[in-house]
Protein backbone atom coordinates (compact mmCIF):
# COMPACT_ATOMS: atom_id res chain seq x y z
CA UNK A 1 0.00 0.00 0.00
CA UNK A 2 2.89 2.05 1.04
CA UNK A 3 4.38 1.62 -2.85
CA UNK A 4 0.53 2.50 -4.00
CA UNK A 5 0.20 5.45 -2.24
CA UNK A 6 3.90 6.62 -3.10
CA UNK A 7 3.35 6.31 -6.48
CA UNK A 8 0.04 8.08 -6.54
CA UNK A 9 1.78 11.12 -4.55
CA UNK A 10 4.59 10.96 -7.30
CA UNK A 11 1.89 11.01 -9.56
CA UNK A 12 -0.31 14.23 -7.99
CA UNK A 13 2.93 16.12 -7.34
CA UNK A 14 3.79 15.64 -11.31
CA UNK A 15 0.45 16.83 -12.22
CA UNK A 16 0.80 19.92 -9.80
CA UNK A 17 4.04 20.34 -11.07
CA UNK A 18 2.95 20.28 -14.51
CA UNK A 19 0.14 22.76 -14.11
CA UNK A 20 2.46 25.55 -12.28
CA UNK A 21 4.64 24.80 -15.29
CA UNK A 22 1.91 25.54 -17.68
CA UNK A 23 0.87 28.60 -15.21
CA UNK A 24 3.76 29.74 -15.76
CA UNK A 25 4.66 29.76 -19.52
CA UNK A 26 1.17 31.53 -19.68
CA UNK A 27 2.07 34.18 -17.53
CA UNK A 28 5.59 34.88 -19.55
CA UNK A 29 4.05 34.80 -22.29
CA UNK A 30 1.38 37.48 -21.16
CA UNK A 31 4.67 39.77 -19.79
CA UNK A 32 6.82 39.27 -22.72
CA UNK A 33 4.09 40.26 -25.10
CA UNK A 34 3.73 43.55 -22.68
CA UNK A 35 6.96 44.26 -22.73
CA UNK A 36 7.41 44.15 -26.46
CA UNK A 37 4.23 46.22 -27.09
CA UNK A 38 6.30 48.86 -24.60
CA UNK A 39 9.72 48.45 -26.15
CA UNK A 40 8.23 48.77 -29.66
CA UNK A 41 6.94 51.86 -28.69
CA UNK A 42 10.06 53.41 -27.11
CA UNK A 43 12.05 52.22 -29.77
CA UNK A 44 9.84 52.45 -33.11
CA UNK A 45 7.37 54.69 -32.94
CA UNK A 46 4.54 52.43 -32.17
CA UNK A 47 4.66 51.12 -36.00
CA UNK A 48 5.58 47.26 -35.25
CA UNK A 49 3.37 47.45 -32.36
CA UNK A 50 0.46 47.59 -34.49
CA UNK A 51 1.23 44.59 -36.71
CA UNK A 52 1.71 43.10 -33.00
CA UNK A 53 -2.15 43.60 -31.81
CA UNK A 54 -3.40 43.54 -35.12
CA UNK A 55 -3.10 39.97 -34.19
CA UNK A 56 -3.69 40.07 -30.77
CA UNK A 57 -5.70 42.70 -30.14
CA UNK A 58 -9.48 40.54 -28.76
CA UNK A 59 -7.22 38.86 -26.44
CA UNK A 60 -5.57 41.92 -24.35
CA UNK A 61 -7.18 44.82 -25.39
CA UNK A 62 -10.56 46.63 -23.92
CA UNK A 63 -12.72 49.25 -24.95
CA UNK A 64 -11.92 52.37 -23.35
CA UNK A 65 -14.61 54.69 -24.98
CA UNK A 66 -15.67 56.45 -28.21
CA UNK A 67 -16.41 59.56 -30.06
CA UNK A 68 -18.87 60.21 -32.55
CA UNK A 69 -17.73 63.19 -35.34
CA UNK A 70 -19.81 64.02 -38.15
CA UNK A 71 -17.71 61.98 -40.78
CA UNK A 72 -16.05 59.02 -38.69
CA UNK A 73 -16.31 56.85 -35.00
CA UNK A 74 -13.33 57.01 -33.05
CA UNK A 75 -12.76 54.03 -30.61
CA UNK A 76 -9.93 54.23 -28.01
CA UNK A 77 -8.76 51.01 -26.67
CA UNK A 78 -5.86 49.82 -24.40
CA UNK A 79 -3.89 47.05 -23.50
CA UNK A 80 -2.82 45.82 -20.17
CA UNK A 81 0.09 47.77 -20.23
CA UNK A 82 -2.28 51.16 -20.12
CA UNK A 83 -0.93 51.56 -23.53
CA UNK A 84 -3.46 53.47 -25.56
CA UNK A 85 -4.61 53.63 -29.48
CA UNK A 86 -7.58 54.27 -31.25
CA UNK A 87 -9.64 52.37 -34.11
CA UNK A 88 -11.44 54.63 -36.59
CA UNK A 89 -14.40 54.29 -39.14
CA UNK A 90 -15.73 56.25 -41.83
CA UNK A 91 -19.64 56.54 -40.42
CA UNK A 92 -20.74 57.26 -44.04
CA UNK A 93 -21.58 53.89 -45.95
CA UNK A 94 -20.52 55.36 -49.40
CA UNK A 95 -18.20 53.13 -50.50
CA UNK A 96 -16.07 56.07 -52.05
CA UNK A 97 -16.21 57.39 -48.91
CA UNK A 98 -14.69 54.58 -47.16
CA UNK A 99 -11.77 54.92 -49.42
CA UNK A 100 -10.76 57.85 -47.44
CA UNK A 101 -9.47 55.04 -44.88
CA UNK A 102 -6.57 53.92 -47.65
CA UNK A 103 -5.36 57.83 -48.21
CA UNK A 104 -4.87 57.65 -44.37
CA UNK A 105 -2.88 54.66 -44.51
CA UNK A 106 -1.11 55.40 -47.55
CA UNK A 107 0.07 58.82 -46.30
CA UNK A 108 0.73 57.75 -42.66
CA UNK A 109 3.04 54.64 -44.10
CA UNK A 110 4.85 56.93 -46.20
CA UNK A 111 5.82 59.47 -43.20
CA UNK A 112 6.07 55.85 -40.93
CA UNK A 113 9.15 55.00 -43.50
CA UNK A 114 10.98 57.88 -42.67
CA UNK A 115 10.32 58.07 -38.99
CA UNK A 116 8.47 61.50 -39.63
CA UNK A 117 6.34 62.66 -36.74
CA UNK A 118 2.85 61.25 -37.72
CA UNK A 119 0.75 58.65 -36.13
CA UNK A 120 1.28 54.98 -37.50
CA UNK A 121 -1.51 53.51 -39.23
CA UNK A 122 -3.07 49.98 -40.32
CA UNK A 123 -5.69 48.85 -41.92
CA UNK A 124 -8.26 46.64 -40.49
CA UNK A 125 -10.12 44.41 -43.24
CA UNK A 126 -13.59 44.09 -43.41
CA UNK A 127 -13.12 40.68 -42.92
CA UNK A 128 -11.44 41.31 -39.47
CA UNK A 129 -13.58 42.00 -36.36
CA UNK A 130 -11.81 43.11 -33.36
CA UNK A 131 -12.99 45.12 -29.84
CA UNK A 132 -14.87 48.30 -30.15
CA UNK A 133 -15.18 48.25 -34.28
CA UNK A 134 -18.78 49.23 -34.77
CA UNK A 135 -19.60 48.45 -38.28
CA UNK A 136 -18.57 44.59 -38.61
CA UNK A 137 -18.49 44.33 -42.77
CA UNK A 138 -16.67 48.07 -43.12
CA UNK A 139 -12.69 48.65 -42.97
CA UNK A 140 -11.18 50.74 -40.39
CA UNK A 141 -8.26 51.87 -39.10
CA UNK A 142 -5.91 51.14 -35.91
CA UNK A 143 -3.87 54.50 -35.05
CA UNK A 144 -1.13 55.22 -32.69
CA UNK A 145 -2.27 57.15 -29.78
CA UNK A 146 -1.20 61.15 -30.15
CA UNK A 147 0.47 62.18 -27.04
CA UNK A 148 0.11 66.05 -25.54
CA UNK A 149 -2.69 67.77 -26.92
CA UNK A 150 -3.93 69.42 -30.17
CA UNK A 151 -2.78 73.05 -30.98
CA UNK A 152 -6.08 74.66 -30.61
CA UNK A 153 -6.06 73.76 -26.86
CA UNK A 154 -3.80 75.52 -23.85
CA UNK A 155 -0.22 75.44 -24.85
CA UNK A 156 2.57 77.30 -25.46
CA UNK A 157 2.04 76.32 -29.68
CA UNK A 158 -1.82 77.33 -29.72
CA UNK A 159 -3.27 78.05 -32.57
CA UNK A 160 0.40 77.52 -34.57
CA UNK A 161 -0.77 77.63 -38.31
CA UNK A 162 1.09 75.27 -40.90
CA UNK A 163 -2.14 74.71 -42.56
CA UNK A 164 -1.83 74.39 -46.12
CA UNK A 165 -5.07 75.47 -47.84
CA UNK A 166 -6.76 75.11 -50.91
CA UNK A 167 -10.19 74.59 -51.90
CA UNK A 168 -10.68 72.12 -55.20
CA UNK A 169 -13.63 73.68 -57.69
CA UNK A 170 -16.98 72.00 -57.26
CA UNK A 171 -15.75 70.51 -53.47
CA UNK A 172 -17.74 71.02 -50.26
CA UNK A 173 -16.15 74.39 -48.99
CA UNK A 174 -15.25 76.06 -52.86
CA UNK A 175 -19.02 76.23 -52.92
CA UNK A 176 -19.96 77.46 -50.01
CA UNK A 177 -17.16 79.68 -49.76
CA UNK A 178 -15.39 80.60 -53.06
CA UNK A 179 -12.12 80.03 -53.85
CA UNK A 180 -9.39 81.06 -51.59
CA UNK A 181 -7.12 83.96 -52.35
CA UNK A 182 -3.55 83.61 -54.20
CA UNK A 183 -1.55 84.76 -51.18
CA UNK A 184 -3.38 82.18 -48.95
CA UNK A 185 -3.27 79.41 -50.88
CA UNK A 186 -0.88 76.36 -49.94
CA UNK A 187 2.88 77.07 -48.42
CA UNK A 188 2.80 80.63 -47.91
CA UNK A 189 4.92 83.26 -46.15
CA UNK A 190 3.10 83.12 -43.21
CA UNK A 191 3.43 78.66 -42.90
CA UNK A 192 7.28 79.01 -43.64
CA UNK A 193 7.35 81.43 -40.61
CA UNK A 194 5.41 79.27 -38.47
CA UNK A 195 7.37 76.38 -39.05
CA UNK A 196 10.24 77.78 -38.24
CA UNK A 197 9.31 77.50 -34.49
CA UNK A 198 10.36 74.45 -34.28
CA UNK A 199 12.77 71.48 -35.37
CA UNK A 200 9.48 69.18 -36.31
CA UNK A 201 7.50 71.31 -38.12
CA UNK A 202 9.68 71.68 -41.40
CA UNK A 203 9.11 68.00 -42.07
CA UNK A 204 5.78 67.63 -41.22
CA UNK A 205 5.17 70.68 -43.78
CA UNK A 206 7.35 68.75 -46.47
CA UNK A 207 5.06 65.70 -46.38
CA UNK A 208 2.19 67.67 -46.54
CA UNK A 209 3.37 69.22 -49.51
CA UNK A 210 4.76 65.98 -51.11
CA UNK A 211 1.11 64.01 -50.18
CA UNK A 212 -0.92 67.15 -50.95
CA UNK A 213 -2.47 67.17 -47.83
CA UNK A 214 -3.93 70.52 -47.24
CA UNK A 215 -6.37 68.85 -43.75
CA UNK A 216 -3.40 70.12 -41.24
CA UNK A 217 -5.24 72.50 -39.45
CA UNK A 218 -4.86 72.50 -35.50
CA UNK A 219 -6.68 69.96 -34.68
CA UNK A 220 -5.29 67.82 -36.30
CA UNK A 221 -1.34 68.70 -34.92
CA UNK A 222 -1.16 67.95 -31.45
CA UNK A 223 2.05 69.21 -28.85
CA UNK A 224 3.70 67.20 -26.31
CA UNK A 225 5.16 69.34 -24.11
CA UNK A 226 6.70 66.13 -21.80
CA UNK A 227 8.82 65.25 -24.85
CA UNK A 228 8.82 68.99 -26.62
CA UNK A 229 7.42 67.30 -30.07
CA UNK A 230 4.63 67.43 -32.32
CA UNK A 231 2.61 64.53 -33.60
CA UNK A 232 0.64 65.26 -37.01
CA UNK A 233 -3.08 63.07 -37.44
CA UNK A 234 -5.20 62.38 -40.15
CA UNK A 235 -4.29 61.92 -43.65
CA UNK A 236 -7.49 60.88 -45.37
CA UNK A 237 -6.36 64.32 -47.70
CA UNK A 238 -3.54 62.82 -49.42
CA UNK A 239 -3.30 62.64 -53.45
CA UNK A 240 -6.44 64.62 -53.80
CA UNK A 241 -4.56 67.95 -55.03
CA UNK A 242 -1.14 69.87 -56.18
CA UNK A 243 0.49 71.56 -53.47
CA UNK A 244 4.07 70.89 -54.60
CA UNK A 245 2.97 73.31 -57.53
CA UNK A 246 1.65 75.95 -55.56
CA UNK A 247 4.76 75.84 -53.68
CA UNK A 248 6.52 76.64 -56.54
CA UNK A 249 5.00 80.03 -57.05
CA UNK A 250 5.44 80.98 -53.22
CA UNK A 251 9.01 80.33 -53.24
CA UNK A 252 9.77 81.93 -56.49
CA UNK A 253 8.65 85.07 -54.75
CA UNK A 254 10.89 84.96 -51.57
CA UNK A 255 12.86 87.48 -50.38
CA UNK A 256 16.38 86.18 -50.06
CA UNK A 257 16.64 88.40 -46.79
CA UNK A 258 15.35 85.68 -44.34
CA UNK A 259 16.34 85.29 -40.45
CA UNK A 260 18.36 82.29 -39.67
CA UNK A 261 15.70 80.25 -38.49
CA UNK A 262 13.75 80.59 -41.61
CA UNK A 263 16.45 79.55 -43.82
CA UNK A 264 17.29 76.94 -41.69
CA UNK A 265 13.57 75.83 -41.73
CA UNK A 266 14.00 75.66 -45.59
CA UNK A 267 17.05 73.74 -45.52
CA UNK A 268 14.98 71.21 -43.39
CA UNK A 269 11.58 71.47 -45.93
CA UNK A 270 13.88 70.90 -48.90
CA UNK A 271 16.29 67.47 -47.28
CA UNK A 272 12.73 66.33 -46.33
CA UNK A 273 11.35 66.76 -50.01
CA UNK A 274 14.29 65.27 -51.90
CA UNK A 275 13.91 62.28 -49.26
CA UNK A 276 10.63 61.80 -50.18
CA UNK A 277 11.57 62.22 -53.77
CA UNK A 278 14.54 59.63 -53.48
CA UNK A 279 12.06 57.13 -51.81
CA UNK A 280 9.32 57.05 -53.19
CA UNK A 281 8.82 56.90 -56.96
CA UNK A 282 5.37 56.92 -58.75
CA UNK A 283 5.45 53.19 -59.28
CA UNK A 284 6.14 52.68 -55.54
CA UNK A 285 3.26 54.52 -54.38
CA UNK A 286 1.13 53.36 -57.21
CA UNK A 287 1.71 49.56 -55.55
CA UNK A 288 1.35 51.17 -52.27
CA UNK A 289 -2.29 52.33 -52.64
CA UNK A 290 -2.89 49.37 -54.72
CA UNK A 291 -1.73 46.75 -52.03
CA UNK A 292 -3.78 49.15 -49.32
CA UNK A 293 -7.04 49.18 -51.27
CA UNK A 294 -6.74 45.35 -51.71
CA UNK A 295 -5.98 45.03 -48.02
CA UNK A 296 -9.13 46.92 -47.24
CA UNK A 297 -11.82 45.16 -49.21
CA UNK A 298 -11.68 47.37 -52.48
CA UNK A 299 -9.89 45.05 -54.97
CA UNK A 300 -11.62 44.28 -58.39
CA UNK A 301 -13.35 41.55 -56.89
CA UNK A 302 -14.34 42.74 -53.57
CA UNK A 303 -18.10 43.50 -52.82
CA UNK A 304 -16.83 47.27 -51.78
CA UNK A 305 -15.71 47.68 -55.16
CA UNK A 306 -17.67 50.18 -57.91
CA UNK A 307 -17.31 52.56 -60.79
CA UNK A 308 -16.55 55.49 -58.36
CA UNK A 309 -14.21 53.79 -56.41
CA UNK A 310 -12.57 53.03 -60.03
CA UNK A 311 -12.58 56.70 -60.64
CA UNK A 312 -11.05 57.36 -56.66
CA UNK A 313 -7.92 55.10 -57.47
CA UNK A 314 -7.45 56.68 -61.35
CA UNK A 315 -8.04 60.40 -59.99
CA UNK A 316 -5.24 59.58 -57.13
CA UNK A 317 -2.75 57.89 -59.40
CA UNK A 318 -3.10 60.84 -61.62
CA UNK A 319 -2.77 63.18 -58.37
CA UNK A 320 0.50 61.38 -57.42
CA UNK A 321 1.89 61.70 -60.88
CA UNK A 322 1.20 65.70 -60.79
CA UNK A 323 2.47 65.86 -57.08
CA UNK A 324 5.36 64.26 -58.25
CA UNK A 325 6.73 66.17 -61.12
CA UNK A 326 6.25 69.60 -59.24
CA UNK A 327 7.96 68.41 -56.58
CA UNK A 328 10.85 67.66 -58.14
CA UNK A 329 10.58 71.50 -59.54
CA UNK A 330 10.16 72.72 -56.03
CA UNK A 331 13.28 70.87 -55.02
CA UNK A 332 15.03 72.23 -57.87
CA UNK A 333 14.03 75.80 -56.96
CA UNK A 334 14.88 75.55 -53.26
CA UNK A 335 17.83 74.66 -54.10
CA UNK A 336 18.50 78.01 -56.03
CA UNK A 337 16.86 79.84 -53.09
CA UNK A 338 19.19 78.33 -50.31
CA UNK A 339 21.93 78.84 -52.52
CA UNK A 340 21.54 82.68 -53.34
CA UNK A 341 20.56 82.79 -49.36
CA UNK A 342 24.44 81.59 -48.87
CA UNK A 343 25.96 83.66 -51.44
CA UNK A 344 24.34 86.56 -49.96
CA UNK A 345 25.73 85.51 -46.50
Amino acid sequence: MSKLSNSKQVKEGFLVLNYSVIQIIIVMKKIFLILLLNITNIFCAGSSVLDVILHELNQVYVLEKQAHGDDCVVIFVKDQAGNKYVIKQIRNPDPSQQFLLILDVLGAYIAECLDLPINRVRIISPKQHYCGKIYHDRPAVLCTYAFGITTNEKCMYKGIDIQQRFRRPGSKMWNTWGSLPEEKKGLTKNVICMMSLHKNLPRIVALDTFIGNSDRGCPNLFYDSFSDSFCGIDMAGSFNKDLAKIACTTVDFLDIDLSDEVIQALQSYYETLKTLINSFPRSRIYALLDDFAQHAGFGKDAQMFCQEVAHRIDFHKRMIAKSLESTKILIQKLEVLLSNVSVAD
